[in-house]
């Protein structure tokens, strides 16, 4: 499982203090299969739910098939630990051709 802390950048709100209601979030990256945590928001990034698992046995409170991996470089990785450093580059290398395009942004 890996874990990191992200600023908040899109979280805005206030509870009359004039403070942000959230300054970090926690990402954890784990397998949809895993048990959920209570607290915890889930969200699905892939372009294909898992075989055999609804969203609601899923406990996802999110689906964000546009922000994963394309189909091709998916295809090309094929889990192969050799190539898990290429594959982040070009993962993050897509993200900056669609954020310069005005397609998304992650933020």
């Amino acid at each position: 499982m890996e874990s990191r802390r992200l600023p908040a950048s899109g979280v805005s709100g206030q509870l009359g203090t004039g403070r942000p209601l959230v300054t970090q979030v926690k990402v954890q990256i784990r397998r949809v299969y895993d048990e959920p945590d209570e607290n915890a928001i889930r969200v699905l990034v892939d372009r294909i739910r898992p075989t055999g698992l609804t969203r609601t046995r899923a406990s996802l409170d999110e689906c964000c098939k546009g922000v994963a991996p394309s189909t091709d470089l998916l295809k090309w990785y094929g889990h192969d630990p050799a190539k898990s450093a290429e594959f982040a580059r070009s993962y993050r290398s897509s993200w900056d051709k669609r954020s310069s395009s005005g397609y998304a942004t992650l933020a």
